[in-house]
């Protein structure tokens, strides 16, 4: 595995255009059944629907919006959620299930996540995330059970990572920017997102109902929070 490294890295120094070298240690360095997203597919199936976004915030607790949310024709969840004693304010279904690069995937209920979601995306795989394992791991086990794993396309985000900079956004910010910027949704309903408050002002806001052992510190909430009120054109 090593020698390997060694050689996609050297490869990748040798070729000059940047966007041929993420392709081509994208393609070596992770597994082969990991499937480039189909946009024009995924687009298609998006469009014209009721999405319901659930964040991981603690925004719906006791709200009691579970059916609410079950009642959408897409329903959307992020990383490791959690649902066991919270369907009643956060609902049941899950058709895609968007990832970003941290999050411990060993338990087994993440395989049952995964095969009953239409979708199973991650945004981007980094070997250097303290999960790498974890996340591997849990992608060889779908591939033994036929689930498809999908990968989201990074120059289609590469327009959102410069707005940010050295902060990376959230994996909620990401799908939230992608879906204004790339779908055609008929209705698009929020839930469990810092944003959505009425004076949120801590960088370091919990953005998690459930425990969790990642809480978010590479994230500046206060810029993510203008930012997406003006896309959703919030008032500030």
């Amino acid at each position: 595995m090593y020698i390997k490294k060694f050689f996609v890295r050297l490869l990748c120094c040798v070729i000059p255009v940047a966007k041929w070298r993420r392709g081509l240690r994208k393609k070596l360095l992770f597994p082969y059944y990991i499937i480039n997203l189909n946009e024009k597919k995924f687009l298609k199936y998006i469009k014209g629907k009721t999405i319901a976004i659930v964040g991981n915030g603690p925004q719906q607790i006791d709200k009691h919006t579970g059916a609410e949310i079950d009642s959408a024709d897409i329903v959307v969840r992020f990383n490791t959620f959690e649902l066991d004693g919270f369907t009643n304010d956060y609902g049941t279904r899950t058709d895609i299930w968007f990832n970003g690069c941290g999050g411990n995937y060993d338990d087994e209920r993440y395989l049952e996540i995964a095969r009953k979601s239409t979708y199973v995306i991650w945004r981007s795989i980094y070997e250097k995330s303290k999960e790498i394992n974890s996340i591997k791991n849990f992608f060889k086990k779908c591939h033994r059970r036929f689930i498809p794993v999908y990968l989201m396309p990074e120059d289609k985000l590469l327009p959102l990572y410069n707005i940010f900079n050295d902060y990376g956004p959230t994996i909620g910010c990401v799908f939230l920017w992608y879906l204004k910027t790339y779908a055609e949704p008929q209705d698009i309903r929020l839930y469990g997102f810092s944003f959505l408050d009425s004076a949120p002002t801590k960088d370091n806001l919990p953005h998690f109902y459930h425990k969790r052992e990642i809480n978010g510190g590479k994230h500046n909430m206060s810029m993510e929070i203008a930012f997406l009120k003006k896309l959703f054109q919030l008032k500030k």
